[in-house]
Protein backbone atom coordinates (compact mmCIF):
# COMPACT_ATOMS: atom_id res chain seq x y z
CA UNK A 1 0.00 0.00 0.00
CA UNK A 2 1.39 3.56 -0.79
CA UNK A 3 1.00 6.72 1.08
CA UNK A 4 0.35 9.69 -0.86
CA UNK A 5 -0.40 13.48 -0.41
CA UNK A 6 -3.95 14.13 -0.61
CA UNK A 7 -5.30 17.08 -2.79
CA UNK A 8 -2.53 16.44 -5.79
CA UNK A 9 -3.53 16.15 -8.94
CA UNK A 10 -0.94 15.23 -12.16
CA UNK A 11 -1.28 17.92 -14.99
CA UNK A 12 0.84 18.09 -17.57
CA UNK A 13 2.59 21.15 -18.85
CA UNK A 14 5.09 22.68 -21.46
CA UNK A 15 8.33 22.97 -19.05
CA UNK A 16 8.91 19.98 -15.53
CA UNK A 17 10.22 22.54 -13.29
CA UNK A 18 7.29 25.07 -14.21
CA UNK A 19 4.54 22.39 -13.76
CA UNK A 20 5.86 20.53 -11.00
CA UNK A 21 5.90 23.83 -9.05
CA UNK A 22 2.34 24.76 -10.56
CA UNK A 23 0.92 21.18 -9.62
CA UNK A 24 1.60 22.30 -5.85
CA UNK A 25 0.05 25.35 -5.84
CA UNK A 26 -3.16 23.93 -7.21
CA UNK A 27 -2.89 21.98 -3.97
CA UNK A 28 -3.88 25.29 -2.45
CA UNK A 29 -5.37 27.55 -5.20
CA UNK A 30 -6.74 25.06 -7.70
CA UNK A 31 -6.94 28.30 -10.34
CA UNK A 32 -3.65 29.19 -10.98
CA UNK A 33 -2.04 28.45 -14.04
CA UNK A 34 1.17 28.05 -15.11
CA UNK A 35 0.79 30.75 -17.45
CA UNK A 36 -0.43 32.88 -14.32
CA UNK A 37 2.94 32.08 -12.66
CA UNK A 38 5.54 32.10 -15.91
CA UNK A 39 4.12 35.88 -16.64
CA UNK A 40 4.20 37.18 -12.34
CA UNK A 41 7.33 35.24 -12.62
CA UNK A 42 8.71 37.08 -15.05
CA UNK A 43 9.55 34.74 -17.80
CA UNK A 44 9.91 36.48 -20.55
CA UNK A 45 13.53 37.58 -19.38
CA UNK A 46 15.77 35.71 -21.13
CA UNK A 47 19.10 34.05 -20.24
CA UNK A 48 22.26 34.42 -23.06
CA UNK A 49 25.28 33.31 -22.30
CA UNK A 50 28.40 33.35 -24.56
CA UNK A 51 31.68 31.72 -23.39
CA UNK A 52 34.84 31.61 -25.58
CA UNK A 53 37.55 29.23 -24.65
CA UNK A 54 40.78 28.88 -26.61
CA UNK A 55 39.23 25.73 -27.97
CA UNK A 56 35.88 26.14 -28.19
CA UNK A 57 32.33 28.51 -28.05
CA UNK A 58 29.54 27.96 -25.48
CA UNK A 59 26.16 29.13 -25.97
CA UNK A 60 23.35 29.14 -23.64
CA UNK A 61 19.91 30.46 -24.32
CA UNK A 62 16.94 30.12 -21.82
CA UNK A 63 14.09 31.61 -20.10
CA UNK A 64 15.29 30.34 -16.84
CA UNK A 65 12.21 28.39 -15.33
CA UNK A 66 13.73 27.65 -11.99
CA UNK A 67 14.48 31.69 -11.92
CA UNK A 68 10.78 32.36 -12.95
CA UNK A 69 9.27 29.90 -9.95
CA UNK A 70 12.14 31.18 -7.37
CA UNK A 71 10.55 35.00 -8.79
CA UNK A 72 6.90 33.67 -8.43
CA UNK A 73 7.63 32.75 -4.74
CA UNK A 74 9.85 35.69 -3.80
CA UNK A 75 7.12 37.84 -5.93
CA UNK A 76 4.05 36.36 -3.79
CA UNK A 77 6.05 35.74 -0.34
CA UNK A 78 5.87 31.74 -0.49
CA UNK A 79 8.68 30.48 1.57
CA UNK A 80 10.89 27.63 0.54
CA UNK A 81 14.17 26.43 0.51
CA UNK A 82 16.62 24.72 -2.14
CA UNK A 83 18.19 21.01 -0.30
CA UNK A 84 21.58 20.31 -1.20
CA UNK A 85 22.73 16.35 -0.83
CA UNK A 86 23.69 15.47 3.09
CA UNK A 87 26.19 12.89 3.96
CA UNK A 88 23.57 10.13 5.54
CA UNK A 89 21.38 9.05 2.67
CA UNK A 90 19.38 6.87 4.48
CA UNK A 91 18.31 10.23 6.78
CA UNK A 92 17.60 12.16 3.81
CA UNK A 93 15.10 9.33 2.52
CA UNK A 94 13.33 9.34 6.17
CA UNK A 95 13.07 13.10 6.23
CA UNK A 96 11.68 13.10 2.32
CA UNK A 97 8.89 10.47 3.85
CA UNK A 98 8.12 13.01 6.90
CA UNK A 99 7.09 15.53 4.22
CA UNK A 100 4.64 13.06 2.64
CA UNK A 101 3.31 12.12 6.02
CA UNK A 102 2.83 16.13 6.72
CA UNK A 103 1.02 16.21 2.98
CA UNK A 104 3.78 17.90 1.74
CA UNK A 105 5.40 17.32 -1.61
CA UNK A 106 9.00 17.82 -2.62
CA UNK A 107 10.01 18.84 -6.50
CA UNK A 108 12.69 16.98 -6.77
CA UNK A 109 15.84 17.21 -9.27
CA UNK A 110 16.92 13.80 -11.04
CA UNK A 111 18.85 12.85 -14.28
CA UNK A 112 16.67 11.28 -16.50
CA UNK A 113 18.89 8.80 -16.76
CA UNK A 114 17.12 7.15 -13.44
CA UNK A 115 13.72 7.28 -15.27
CA UNK A 116 13.14 4.40 -17.17
CA UNK A 117 9.80 4.46 -18.12
CA UNK A 118 9.96 6.77 -21.45
CA UNK A 119 12.13 5.86 -24.11
CA UNK A 120 13.20 9.36 -24.91
CA UNK A 121 14.59 9.17 -21.41
CA UNK A 122 16.15 5.97 -22.08
CA UNK A 123 17.56 6.90 -25.61
CA UNK A 124 18.37 9.95 -25.67
CA UNK A 125 21.21 12.62 -23.85
CA UNK A 126 20.95 12.58 -19.86
CA UNK A 127 19.55 15.69 -18.89
CA UNK A 128 18.71 17.27 -14.99
CA UNK A 129 14.69 16.80 -14.75
CA UNK A 130 11.99 18.20 -12.33
CA UNK A 131 9.13 15.83 -10.80
CA UNK A 132 7.66 15.79 -7.61
CA UNK A 133 7.55 13.20 -4.77
CA UNK A 134 3.97 12.69 -3.91
CA UNK A 135 3.86 9.40 -1.71
CA UNK A 136 6.12 6.51 -0.78
CA UNK A 137 5.92 2.73 -0.02
CA UNK A 138 8.39 -0.16 1.04
CA UNK A 139 9.89 -0.42 -2.29
CA UNK A 140 10.41 3.39 -2.90
CA UNK A 141 8.84 7.24 -3.67
CA UNK A 142 5.86 7.40 -5.78
CA UNK A 143 6.58 10.32 -8.68
CA UNK A 144 4.49 12.71 -10.29
CA UNK A 145 6.34 13.39 -13.88
CA UNK A 146 4.35 16.48 -15.06
CA UNK A 147 6.41 16.81 -18.30
CA UNK A 148 6.66 13.29 -20.37
CA UNK A 149 8.43 14.76 -23.17
CA UNK A 150 6.15 12.19 -25.98
CA UNK A 151 4.51 13.90 -28.82
CA UNK A 152 1.12 13.06 -27.18
CA UNK A 153 0.47 14.60 -24.05
CA UNK A 154 0.77 12.51 -20.83
CA UNK A 155 1.67 12.65 -17.22
CA UNK A 156 3.26 9.80 -15.60
CA UNK A 157 2.62 8.45 -11.92
CA UNK A 158 4.76 5.83 -10.56
CA UNK A 159 7.47 4.31 -7.42
CA UNK A 160 11.22 5.27 -8.19
CA UNK A 161 13.06 2.76 -6.07
CA UNK A 162 15.09 3.59 -3.10
CA UNK A 163 17.97 1.82 -5.05
CA UNK A 164 17.89 3.71 -8.03
CA UNK A 165 17.48 7.12 -5.78
CA UNK A 166 20.82 6.36 -3.74
CA UNK A 167 22.54 5.35 -6.48
CA UNK A 168 22.43 8.14 -8.41
CA UNK A 169 23.35 10.19 -5.35
CA UNK A 170 26.43 8.27 -4.25
CA UNK A 171 27.57 7.89 -7.78
CA UNK A 172 26.82 11.11 -10.10
CA UNK A 173 26.15 13.63 -7.10
CA UNK A 174 28.55 12.86 -4.76
CA UNK A 175 31.29 16.10 -4.37
CA UNK A 176 28.57 18.01 -5.60
CA UNK A 177 27.17 20.92 -4.42
CA UNK A 178 24.15 21.48 -5.94
CA UNK A 179 20.60 21.55 -4.59
CA UNK A 180 18.74 18.46 -5.63
CA UNK A 181 15.34 19.13 -4.28
CA UNK A 182 12.84 22.08 -3.13
CA UNK A 183 11.24 22.18 -0.06
CA UNK A 184 8.09 24.15 -0.27
CA UNK A 185 6.29 25.66 3.06
CA UNK A 186 2.77 24.92 1.98
CA UNK A 187 1.20 27.12 4.78
CA UNK A 188 2.91 29.98 3.06
CA UNK A 189 0.46 29.66 -0.03
CA UNK A 190 -2.13 32.00 0.00
CA UNK A 191 -4.80 32.40 -1.94
CA UNK A 192 -5.35 36.19 -1.64
CA UNK A 193 -1.80 36.72 -2.54
CA UNK A 194 -2.10 34.66 -6.00
CA UNK A 195 -5.34 35.19 -7.23
CA UNK A 196 -5.40 38.13 -10.02
CA UNK A 197 -7.78 39.88 -11.37
CA UNK A 198 -8.46 40.24 -14.93
CA UNK A 199 -6.52 43.75 -15.30
CA UNK A 200 -3.71 42.60 -13.17
CA UNK A 201 -3.24 39.61 -15.65
CA UNK A 202 -2.90 42.40 -18.53
CA UNK A 203 -0.77 44.63 -16.19
CA UNK A 204 1.38 41.92 -16.32
CA UNK A 205 1.50 40.16 -19.96
CA UNK A 206 2.05 44.27 -20.69
CA UNK A 207 4.90 44.57 -18.06
CA UNK A 208 6.95 41.23 -19.58
CA UNK A 209 6.71 42.54 -23.13
CA UNK A 210 7.33 46.04 -22.64
CA UNK A 211 10.57 45.46 -20.12
CA UNK A 212 11.51 41.74 -21.36
CA UNK A 213 10.46 41.37 -25.04
CA UNK A 214 10.69 45.02 -26.82
CA UNK A 215 13.47 46.06 -24.99
CA UNK A 216 17.27 45.20 -25.61
CA UNK A 217 17.46 41.92 -23.77
CA UNK A 218 15.57 39.75 -25.80
CA UNK A 219 16.66 41.69 -29.05
CA UNK A 220 20.37 40.58 -27.85
CA UNK A 221 19.16 36.85 -27.28
CA UNK A 222 17.49 36.54 -30.94
CA UNK A 223 20.28 38.23 -32.28
CA UNK A 224 22.82 35.78 -30.56
CA UNK A 225 20.75 32.89 -31.77
CA UNK A 226 20.94 34.11 -35.47
CA UNK A 227 24.38 34.54 -35.08
CA UNK A 228 25.10 31.39 -33.15
CA UNK A 229 22.88 29.50 -36.01
CA UNK A 230 25.09 31.04 -38.95
CA UNK A 231 28.25 30.30 -36.89
CA UNK A 232 27.48 26.27 -36.08
CA UNK A 233 30.07 25.07 -38.76
CA UNK A 234 32.75 27.63 -37.90
CA UNK A 235 32.30 26.86 -34.20
CA UNK A 236 31.92 22.72 -34.82
CA UNK A 237 34.41 21.77 -37.40
CA UNK A 238 34.06 18.37 -36.86
CA UNK A 239 30.14 16.71 -37.90
CA UNK A 240 29.82 14.73 -34.52
CA UNK A 241 30.46 18.10 -32.81
CA UNK A 242 28.18 19.89 -34.98
CA UNK A 243 25.15 17.31 -34.14
CA UNK A 244 25.62 17.37 -30.63
CA UNK A 245 25.55 20.93 -30.54
CA UNK A 246 22.41 21.05 -32.37
CA UNK A 247 20.73 18.69 -30.29
CA UNK A 248 21.54 20.91 -27.41
CA UNK A 249 20.23 23.93 -29.15
CA UNK A 250 17.20 21.88 -30.01
CA UNK A 251 16.69 21.14 -26.55
CA UNK A 252 16.99 24.33 -25.33
CA UNK A 253 14.62 26.27 -27.90
CA UNK A 254 12.00 23.03 -27.05
CA UNK A 255 12.27 22.88 -23.76
CA UNK A 256 14.02 26.17 -21.68
CA UNK A 257 13.37 28.10 -24.37
CA UNK A 258 11.17 30.40 -27.42
CA UNK A 259 8.57 27.36 -27.78
CA UNK A 260 7.19 26.35 -24.13
CA UNK A 261 7.53 30.31 -23.78
CA UNK A 262 5.06 31.07 -27.09
CA UNK A 263 2.78 28.35 -25.60
CA UNK A 264 2.46 29.84 -22.25
CA UNK A 265 1.98 33.37 -24.08
CA UNK A 266 -0.96 31.69 -26.16
CA UNK A 267 -2.43 29.99 -23.14
CA UNK A 268 -2.31 33.54 -21.78
CA UNK A 269 -4.12 35.38 -24.46
CA UNK A 270 -6.75 32.89 -24.58
CA UNK A 271 -7.33 32.93 -20.33
CA UNK A 272 -7.33 36.47 -20.06
CA UNK A 273 -10.17 36.58 -23.12
CA UNK A 274 -12.02 34.10 -21.43
CA UNK A 275 -13.69 36.93 -19.12
CA UNK A 276 -13.62 39.67 -21.50
CA UNK A 277 -12.85 39.03 -24.95
CA UNK A 278 -9.67 41.46 -25.28
CA UNK A 279 -7.79 39.58 -28.02
CA UNK A 280 -9.32 39.33 -31.49
CA UNK A 281 -9.04 35.85 -33.06
CA UNK A 282 -7.63 36.80 -35.75
CA UNK A 283 -4.51 37.45 -32.85
CA UNK A 284 -5.17 34.10 -31.30
CA UNK A 285 -4.39 32.62 -34.38
CA UNK A 286 -1.38 34.90 -35.36
CA UNK A 287 0.13 33.35 -31.62
CA UNK A 288 -0.66 30.26 -31.98
CA UNK A 289 1.05 30.17 -35.57
CA UNK A 290 4.00 31.38 -34.27
CA UNK A 291 4.01 28.26 -31.95
CA UNK A 292 4.33 26.81 -35.17
CA UNK A 293 6.89 28.76 -37.13
CA UNK A 294 8.97 27.90 -34.42
CA UNK A 295 8.93 24.25 -34.60
CA UNK A 296 9.91 24.39 -38.18
CA UNK A 297 12.99 26.21 -37.45
CA UNK A 298 13.83 23.65 -35.01
CA UNK A 299 12.95 20.85 -37.21
CA UNK A 300 15.16 22.54 -39.95
CA UNK A 301 17.81 23.11 -37.87
CA UNK A 302 17.98 19.59 -36.92
CA UNK A 303 17.64 18.43 -41.10
CA UNK A 304 20.65 20.73 -41.83
CA UNK A 305 22.46 19.39 -39.24
CA UNK A 306 22.48 15.88 -40.32
CA UNK A 307 22.90 16.79 -43.87
CA UNK A 308 25.53 19.19 -42.80
CA UNK A 309 24.18 21.80 -44.77
CA UNK A 310 26.29 24.60 -44.33
CA UNK A 311 24.05 27.35 -46.78
CA UNK A 312 21.30 25.64 -45.48
CA UNK A 313 21.87 27.11 -41.39
CA UNK A 314 22.47 30.54 -43.45
CA UNK A 315 19.33 30.29 -44.98
CA UNK A 316 17.79 29.20 -41.53
CA UNK A 317 19.57 31.75 -39.57
CA UNK A 318 17.80 34.40 -42.34
CA UNK A 319 14.22 33.23 -41.87
CA UNK A 320 14.74 33.05 -38.05
CA UNK A 321 15.68 37.16 -38.10
CA UNK A 322 12.45 37.54 -40.32
CA UNK A 323 10.91 35.79 -37.93
CA UNK A 324 11.26 37.55 -35.09
CA UNK A 325 10.80 40.98 -36.71
CA UNK A 326 7.38 39.43 -37.37
CA UNK A 327 7.02 38.53 -33.97
CA UNK A 328 8.48 41.90 -32.87
CA UNK A 329 5.25 43.52 -34.37
CA UNK A 330 2.81 40.84 -32.97
CA UNK A 331 3.88 41.92 -29.62
CA UNK A 332 3.02 45.64 -30.27
CA UNK A 333 -0.25 44.33 -31.42
CA UNK A 334 -1.10 42.90 -27.92
CA UNK A 335 -0.22 46.05 -26.50
CA UNK A 336 -2.30 48.20 -29.24
CA UNK A 337 -5.18 45.55 -28.52
CA UNK A 338 -5.54 46.16 -24.89
CA UNK A 339 -4.56 49.76 -24.62
CA UNK A 340 -1.15 51.85 -23.07
CA UNK A 341 1.95 50.50 -22.43
CA UNK A 342 2.33 49.55 -18.39
CA UNK A 343 5.48 51.02 -17.38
Amino acid sequence: MCKRIKNYKSLYGVNCILTSFGNIIRMVVPCISDSDIFFKGEGFRVQFIEGKTKDEYAYYFSHEFVSVVKRYMKNNEIQYSCQGLPNNKNELIYNLKKKIDNNTPIILFISTECLNYNLTYINNTKRIHAINIIGYNEKGFLISDSFVPTKKQKCYEGILSYEVLVNYWENELKDKQESIYIDIEINTIRKDKLIMSNDDKVKVLNKNIVHYYLKNQNESYYRALNHYIKSLFEINIENKDLIEEIEFLAYQMNVEGVIPARKLLFQYLIEINEENNLFNEALLCECENFIKEWRKKLLLMIKNGIKSDKEGFTSLANSIKELTRKETIFMKKIIDEKGEYYE
